[in-house]
């Protein structure tokens, strides 16, 4: 770890601001339940749902003692890519047919599992984001002579929604629109 988040103390600080600028620091140095620090972008979550977590308990958090917080982060983030370090788990391992075949296989023979199969399989073919399927709703899907229609959400922010034509596949076992 670098040596930059065993020195970091937040210097003027007051108060709450303070308390939020520390929490940021403590998350990349140590905040895991191993000892380890976070990545950045698991200690910002993190740093969200404390603010989250104080706002429902009646403490005023404002949108500048938060931005101090996310400052901190940003800047000790930097210092720690500097320093050489790497966390997280990096990019998405792709997947291909034997490591789908083998996720349809670990589906239970029921109800919830087949739900599970038919958004795991339709998701592949239209290229979903982990969190896509979950906000599909049957009104999303329609069945044609040909496959499936899915009005699929794009975008992170501003949201449009696009139409993804998934056919029948040749393999039964891995096909969207019989699942």
């Amino acid at each position: 770890m670098g040596p930059v988040l065993h020195r970091y103390r937040p210097a003027g600080a007051g108060g709450l601001r303070g308390a939020l600028v520390a929490f940021a620091a403590w998350m990349l140095r140590e905040g895991q339940q191993n000892g380890t620090g976070y990545a950045a972008s698991s200690a910002s979550t993190h740093l969200a749902a404390a603010v989250v977590g104080l706002r429902q308990r009646g403490v005023a958090v404002s949108g500048d003692d938060q931005a101090e917080a996310r400052k901190a982060l940003g800047g000790l983030a930097v210092k720690l890519l500097q320093d050489g370090e790497r966390r997280g788990r990096g990019k998405a391992v792709g997947t291909d047919v034997n490591g789908l075949r083998a996720v349809v296989r670990a589906c239970p023979d029921t109800l919830t599992g087949d739900r599970d199969k038919a958004l795991v399989l339709t998701g592949f073919h239209y290229a979903s984001r982990s969190q896509d399927p979950a906000g599909l709703l049957a009104s999303d899907v329609t069945l044609h002579p040909r496959g499936l229609v899915v009005a699929v959400l794009t975008g992170k922010t501003k949201h449009s929604v696009r139409n993804a034509k998934i056919g029948y596949a040749d393999d039964f076992e891995l096909c969207p629109v019989r699942a």
